[in-house]
């Protein structure tokens, strides 16, 4: 049972409260209720901001039916709570509890709810559903919610549109993707590095070199800054291609620039080459590797005892293993 060591001052509503949050972060719904019921007993009563980390935790714990529990002892006069209004970050709560126990159709309820009693939801409310459908492989059903997220009002951000984008880039559905990335142009929502990121690994995953960088370039354009993931995707392209110019020329470019390549973009450079049956530059970036201060690892030289047994050289695939 919960307990406040006694030694002197009383606990005030802020110190139970930073307990709450402590348990919310937890997910420890069993723990978050019990001081919740000793703030009561200690004479401190639970604010709005007491009851949303109990129902933190209820969704972290995926807890649909705790979260639901609560929010009603929240609102009801006379109860242990005397009538708190719940406000969108409660409301959100319960949401997600729902959404992460798998039932959106319950989770949209509460959208509703929250709507009818004043509340008006936010980008947060949609988002919770948008993920937990794109997840669950519902694309399209995601796409209607962001729909409905628009019709209410309510702008989406990049993350919205992050959460579908990520599962378009699995999914290999490079059409959809392309379409849902120009709505979001359209509708004034900036990309972010990872947007991007999503949007090369898309043209990388067709071994569309060309859509890969153009929308490297676009990055650079509109001063989004692109990281190792936003190069060595694009190397991936290249890789999937077999475009080995193509690949030397990102590289070249990485190691003028201040994103430095790194071993994976190098053996990538290598893999471009073992596609091109290219064994005589496939050792001369073996070689930039150790220059720029980089161990080759097995992924390296499988590489290059794949590029050598392209071209039937034996000997030389197998002085490999001595390395």
């Amino acid at each position: 049972r919960p307990q406040v060591p006694a030694r002197g001052a009383q606990p005030d509503a802020m110190s139970y409260n930073a307990l709450l949050d402590a348990c919310a972060r937890a997910g420890d719904v069993r723990r978050a209720q019990g001081w919740l019921r000793a703030m009561r007993k200690a004479g401190q009563q639970p604010n709005v901001v007491s009851y949303s980390s109990v129902l933190h935790a209820c969704a972290m714990a995926s807890d649909a039916d705790g979260a639901e529990a609560l929010l009603a002892a929240m609102v009801e006069e006379g109860g242990p709570a005397g009538g708190i209004e719940p406000n969108a970050i409660c409301y959100n709560a319960v949401i997600h509890a729902c959404s992460k126990a798998g039932d959106v159709d319950r989770a949209a309820r509460w959208i509703a709810e929250m709507t009818a009693r004043g509340v008006r939801p936010t980008v947060n409310s949609y988002s919770t559903i948008i993920d937990r459908l794109a997840k669950g492989g519902d694309l399209p059903g995601a796409e209607a919610w962001l729909a409905r997220m628009a019709e209410a009002g309510v702008e989406a951000d990049v993350v919205s549109y992050n959460m579908i984008l990520c599962k378009y880039s699995k999914c290999e559905d490079s059409d959809r993707a392309i379409s849902l990335f120009q709505q979001l142009l359209s509708r004034g929502v900036r990309p972010n590095t990872v947007c991007y990121n999503l949007m090369i690994n898309i043209h990388a995953r067709a071994g569309d070199a060309a859509g890969a960088m153009r929308r490297l370039k676009e990055m650079s354009a509109a001063g989004i800054v692109a990281d190792h993931i936003s190069y060595n995707t694009t190397m991936k392209a290249f890789v999937r291609c077999g475009d080995v110019r193509g690949a030397e020329a990102l590289l070249q470019e990485m190691r003028r620039g201040d994103v430095r390549p790194d071993l994976y973009t190098y053996n990538a450079m290598l893999a471009a080459c073992s596609r091109a049956k290219d064994c005589h530059r496939a050792e001369l970036w073996l070689s930039r590797l150790r220059e720029d201060g980089l161990e080759a690892d097995a992924m390296t030289y499988g590489a290059l005892i794949e590029a050598y047994a392209q071209v039937g050289d034996v000997r030389r695939a197998g002085g490999c293993l001595g390395r």
